[in-house]
């Protein structure tokens, strides 16, 4: 019975973190981060103010759920492309599609986790973390190419860092857009362009 009950407070606690989650996003989109307070949380949650601040006790924890919660898929699905048997070159592509897919459905968050000062300036850390574990799959997938004689000989960390940064930028711009374009269409402009300078020639 203990275990039940442990069970079942485990998944009202995820489900409460999933409200949570949900509301933060509408909150976001309407308000941007000045809007974003425990007060208006708790409303948009339709929850008790102390219960927000059960799981949360500063808005600074509040970003760092946000940050998290919307990465993990994310994290969850780069990792399952990097193990898989595709080629180097297939996982790259498959990688840039699958970011610019959760972009493109979120696009209030993504511009709200790019772009807002207050994300920038109190989440560096948990950004570096974030950017040390994608530099360090990129830097996997690379040194599978080199290998596999797909790609030339290169600094695979710098290589990395590139991509990294190249796919940043080109997301900043697609939420800036007023048109925005499908990942595919995305991934059809980044990834030709973008392995010219790497793949090794015939």
């Amino acid at each position: 019975m203990p275990r039940l009950t442990e069970r079942r407070r485990a998944a009202v606690d995820a489900a409460m973190r999933e409200g949570l989650f949900e509301a933060a996003v509408a909150v976001i989109a309407q308000h941007g981060s000045a809007g974003l307070t425990i007060e208006r949380l708790a409303i948009a949650a339709r929850v008790a103010k102390g219960t927000v601040y059960n799981y949360f006790r500063s808005k600074r924890g509040l970003l760092q759920f946000v940050h998290q919660r919307a990465y993990e898929p994310i994290n969850g699905q780069m990792h399952e492309i990097a193990a898989s048997s595709q080629t180097a070159r297939g996982k790259l592509e498959a990688m840039a599609r699958m970011y610019f897919e959760h972009v493109n459905q979120e696009r209030e968050l993504f511009d709200f986790l790019l772009n807002d000062a207050s994300v920038l300036g109190q989440l560096k850390s948990e950004q570096a973390s974030l950017q040390a574990q994608v530099i360090g799959v990129l830097k996997g997938i690379l040194e599978q190419g080199i290998a596999s004689g797909e790609f030339r000989a290169l600094d695979v960390k710098r290589v990395a860092e590139m991509i990294l940064g190249a796919i940043r930028q080109l997301a900043e711009c697609e939420l800036a857009g007023s048109e925005p374009r499908s990942a595919e269409e995305i991934v059809e402009v980044l990834v030709p362009v973008f392995l010219q300078g790497i793949q090794k020639g015939h």
